[in-house]
């Protein structure tokens, strides 16, 4: 039989458009196939992915260490121990400096000049006399003045403002002990105060 040619057209579109015409019919089926695509393309990209990661990833080169192997023949070396050496310290003695050794000005190494004189019996103040920086009391009892017993004899000086002096004379008058003196050290206007139960003498002596 002879087809007409207008009908070929159709008999084509028929054939093509069958399998989505049935899969349309058939959605569970339409379904496993795009799933069955989908984890197919995911496989396909990991699988090059682990061949890329292989292909960048350099193998190490493993040395080979080998231990000698020493003839038991051979004598093993011991190094041999040195003992250091012990160093003595040296011991510095310090030089010893003997100081220069200073002879103190005594009383009796210098002369000396009366420059005043002041004699009584009990109490007594003198009167005021210019004195230098160096200068002595000379002071002397008469125990017959007291019935030949002892008795004490105070001598202090003073400056005109009523300071005391250092080195007072307070001593007792005994048949040991009648006469003596005290050096004095400093300058200015002075004054003796002068306490005593017997007679008494006392001189103001400069050094010359």
């Amino acid at each position: 039989m002879n087809q007409n040619p207008q009908q070929q057209p159709d008999k084509m579109k028929r054939v093509l458009t069958a399998p989505f015409t049935w899969l349309a019919h058939h959605p569970l089926f339409t379904v496993f196939i795009v799933l069955l695509l989908v984890c197919a393309g995911f496989i396909g990209v990991i699988v090059q992915v682990t061949n890329m990661n292989q292909a960048a990833t350099p193998t190490p080169v493993t040395k080979s260490t080998s231990t000698p192997i020493l003839s038991s023949s051979a004598p093993l070396l011991t190094p041999e121990k040195t003992a250091p050496a012990k160093t003595t310290p040296t011991k510095t003695t310090p030089a010893k400096t003997t100081p220069a050794k200073t002879t103190p000005t005594t009383s009796s190494s210098l002369k000396w000049i009366t420059a005043q004189t002041f004699t009584g019996y009990g109490v007594k103040k003198t009167p005021a006399f210019t004195a230098p920086k160096s200068w002595r009391v000379v002071w002397s009892c008469d125990l017959s003045s007291h019935h030949n017993a002892s008795y004490d004899i105070i001598i202090h000086a003073n400056t005109v403002n009523n300071a005391l002096l250092a080195n007072s004379v307070e001593t007792t008058c005994n048949q040991n002990n009648t006469h003596s003196y005290t050096d004095m050290h400093q300058a200015g206007k002075i004054y003796l105060s002068i306490l005593s139960e017997g007679t008494w003498q006392v001189q103001v002596q400069f050094a010359k």
